[in-house]
């Protein structure tokens, strides 16, 4: 979560007044060798976001994409602050 704290500083530092960004934190499992197997084959998909409603909305967006290919009792959401 580290690095997504340190992007939305980065970001909020050097907005223009009235720009918002969500960060989301979707880290990728996946392994040289069966790279494009393990996109479309994913043992799960963790989504983080900030639990504001704009947090929740962006983390829902990332949901619908995933949920084309990947059942969503393999989505798993975690929460960051």
């Amino acid at each position: 979560m580290r690095t997504a704290e340190s992007m939305r500083t980065i970001l909020e530092a050097n907005s223009k007044p009235g720009i918002r960004f969500d960060i989301l934190s979707n880290p990728e499992f996946l392994a040289e060798g069966t790279a494009i197997s393990d996109l479309f084959a994913p043992d799960r998909v963790l989504i983080g976001s900030l639990q504001t409603p704009e947090g929740k909305s962006a983390c829902q967006s990332l949901i619908d994409v995933y949920a084309n290919w990947v059942p969503s009792v393999g989505i798993t959401l975690i929460k960051c602050s």
